[in-house]
């Protein structure tokens, strides 16, 4: 069953004087919450066989967390599409690779919230209402295909198994071990009125 990783890079630093948008760093609650969220991917052995990265720095530190704890990962692609576009860009990569599963996409808001919110269909209902309110920095949203052929990312398609938040790993982070439980359907969002990356 092909499932997707969807993860948004970590907090950034505002401050940093970095001479553009593309090469700020993470500030320390960045590099902290990536720290966790990868630890915590590791502890649950969720190892990505594909990775597409956005280029911008912010994005490569937050992988840089998974690519410390995680030794087996594949070495990432990285797509400036990703940065430079928008909802389009990320399914072009699915298209191009949900073969290869677990499938890990580091990007940018609004766009990986529009594929997170595009590409679900159904899922727990609280799960679903957090990831639709908001993706916040260094949030990963887990998205399974069952009886899904690809390449063919389709709106609806997807069961939204888990959506983990760098601040409630701890709670959140138990629907990841709750793979079998059966979707239930959820009240679609379009995709468009998401947050503007940070």
């Amino acid at each position: 069953m092909p499932r997707l990783l969807l993860m948004r890079h970590a907090k950034s630093d505002w401050h940093s004087g970095a001479a553009s948008d593309f090469d700020r760093p993470l500030n320390a609650r960045g590099r902290a919450a990536a720290a966790a969220m990868a630890a915590f991917v590791a502890r649950i052995s969720l190892v990505p066989a594909r990775v597409y990265c956005s280029p911008a720095r912010r994005t490569r530190e937050t992988l840089a967390a998974f690519t410390a704890v995680l030794p087996d990962m594949p070495h990432a692609i990285y797509r400036r599409a990703l940065y430079d576009n928008g909802l389009a860009a990320y399914l072009a990569a699915l298209a191009t690779d949900m073969n290869l599963s677990p499938l890990l996409i580091v990007g940018h808001n609004p766009a990986i919230h529009d594929t997170a919110l595009f590409l679900t269909g159904t899922g727990d209902r609280a799960t679903y209402a957090a990831l639709a309110e908001k993706m916040p920095t260094g949030a990963l949203t887990v998205i399974d295909f069952p009886g899904v052929a690809f390449p063919n990312p389709a709106a609806g398609r997807g069961s939204l198994t888990a959506f983990v938040r760098p601040r409630s790993l701890e709670v959140d982070g138990r629907a990841l071990l709750r793979i079998d439980r059966p979707p239930s359907n959820v009240s679609k969002r379009m995709p468009g009125a998401c947050t503007n990356d940070t």
